[in-house]
């Protein structure tokens, strides 16, 4: 008898673990392709936020965001990702204009919703990485690109970010989120990405709320 049940138990755990790894490979495998930014990409599961379709976060359980009010925000990076299909055009000096105001509008956000914004590490401080790492011309006006503007037209983004406690260096929150953008006025270079950058920092501060509310 006792062999039979050595022999279930261990079955058991073995059809576990394997029902374990194929939730893991599930979770993970229709994740954005990612630039690397992250520091680890494993824990990324899709996102429960309704405001937050196509992202893919990790929460820090032993690290909730209430502990949290002081930011320091590094420069937004560009990792772009481009596909063999990419545009050749893409234009640098454009991607780092959005990159810079990407990081206006976070600093703002943030300041705007009494955050303060620090430069040094310190307790209740976490360090907000983020990066650009794709950048979506509007297919429909690059197919018509010889009748409108040089001008690039950007249809959507994808991004990566972390939170990190300033002074344990442990992640508390990373995001890997691809947006699309809207139809936009042609006459606007960058409003398409510009949007989708506005959603992105609205978030922030909607979590960031959202965890103060709960546990004050």
């Amino acid at each position: 008898m006792g062999i039979i049940e050595n022999s279930a138990k261990r079955s058991f755990q073995l059809i576990a673990g394997l029902a374990l790894i194929g939730i893991s490979a599930c979770a993970t495998e229709n994740l954005p392709k990612n630039a690397g930014f992250l520091n680890d990409y494993s824990k990324l599961t899709k996102s429960p936020f309704a405001d937050a379709e196509g992202a893919y976060s990790y929460f820090n359980p032993g690290k909730p965001l209430n502990l949290y009010s002081n930011f320091i925000i590094l420069p937004v990076q560009i990792r772009q990702i481009l596909s063999p299909s990419a545009p050749p055009y893409i234009n640098q000096k454009d991607m780092q204009k959005l990159a810079n105001y990407f990081y206006y509008r976070l600093k703002k956000e943030l300041k705007n919703s009494n955050y303060s914004i620090v430069s040094e590490p310190g307790s209740q401080t976490l360090i907000l990485r983020v990066a650009i790492t794709n950048l979506e011309p509007f297919q429909p006006l690059v197919r018509m690109r010889a009748t409108i503007s040089e001008a690039t037209i950007w249809g959507g983004a994808s991004a990566e970010a972390e939170l990190i406690d300033a002074l344990t260096g442990e992640v508390v929150v990373a995001v890997i989120d691809l947006q699309k953008g809207r139809v936009y006025n042609k006459s606007s270079k960058y409003g398409l990405v510009k949007e989708v950058i506005e959603r992105w920092s609205k978030r922030l501060i909607t979590r960031m709320d959202e965890a103060h509310r709960k546990n004050p």
